[in-house]
Formats: C-alpha cells, structure tokens, sequence
C-alpha cells in the first residue's frame, strides 16, 4: 500500500510541471508578447498621490490629460506593495507583490483635464491611501480605445510614468471631439 501512494505522489507532483512546460512551449511557439508590457499606444490617464491636509495620508486621483473628450470610459486601477515582506515555511524573509487597494470607475463623459477622486460611500469621504504603494497599474477601455498604464512612486512620493508614455493621439479611426 506505501508503494502505491508513494507512486501515485510522485506521479501528482510531476503533473504541474509537464502543464507549465507545456504552457511556456506554447507561447514560444505562437509568439505572445510578454505580460510584463508596460503601456499601449493610447495614454489618457495621468496618475497622481495627493497630500491629506494635516497627515501621511495620500488621496488617489485620476486626470484625462489625452487633450479630448473620452466617451462610455472604463477602467481598474490596481495599488500595488512591491517591498512586503513574508516569513516562508522555513522563517526566512522573502519579498512578494502585495495588491493593496484597487478601484473600478466608470464615466459616459470625461472631459479633458477633469479629476476622478475615489469616494467610500459608506463613510461617504474619499478614500485615504495608508498602506504602502510602490506601483499603479490603470487598465481600461473607452470609445477611443483601449488603455494600460503602469506607474511607480518616486523617492518624493510622487507618481511617475514605468517605460515610455506615449502622448500620441487615438488610433485612427476613434471619434475625436473636444469642447471649444
């Protein structure tokens, strides 16, 4: 009977790894672009931390910098603590990417220059940045296009652009209207 499970175990444990291999040999094979692509053509968002009168505390907020009106726009913004640090198995410590806030909006209008703040509704405040960020990824679609941007925090705190930042116009063929 020990042989059998001893057999069984090995024969489970070598499984994941023949699926990953097979995976990786996939995505060789068809040529897929690297999850860690920072950006797309069309850049609308720019991010930024903003000092809480009186606190450590940062508020979140998102500006349309594209220079047009964005139609139907959806996004996620995902906060995220590159520096936690967890204790393994064996109690040592080993640094992991911890999510620590994420936001969705949604906006049928935004206008060029108009802030998007994050609100809890039930405290009905907005909402306060205590926890540590490292990095900002925005991810999201309107009827000019598609969009994702990774940003990181500087030394000062502050929001910057992770690899080139385009300020190119929407694909061609995307409705540009933009108020006199």
């Amino acid at each position: 009977m020990k042989y059998f499970i001893h057999h069984a175990a090995a024969r489970l444990t070598r499984f994941p790894v023949i699926l990953l291999s097979g995976c990786f040999i996939l995505t060789w094979l068809t040529g897929c672009e690297s999850v860690n692509n920072t950006g797309t053509q069309f850049s609308p968002v720019a991010a930024k931390m903003e000092a809480v009168s009186g606190g450590g505390a940062q508020h979140f907020v998102l500006v349309n910098d594209s220079g047009q009106e964005l139609h139907n726009v959806r996004f996620s913004a995902y906060m995220w603590d590159d520096n936690m640090i967890f204790y393994t198995q064996d109690h040592l410590p080993q640094r992991r990417s911890t999510m620590t806030y994420s936001f969705n909006g949604s906006l049928s209008h935004w206008y060029p220059g108009q802030a998007q703040r994050f609100r809890d509704r039930a405290l009905n405040c907005e909402i306060s940045i205590i926890r540590p960020v490292s990095r900002v990824q925005i991810a999201g679609s309107c009827d000019e296009g598609s969009f994702r941007e990774d940003w990181q925090i500087t030394k000062s705190g502050q929001l910057e652009p992770m690899g080139t930042r385009h300020r190119s116009e929407p694909p061609a063929g995307s409705p540009t209207n933009s108020i006199p």
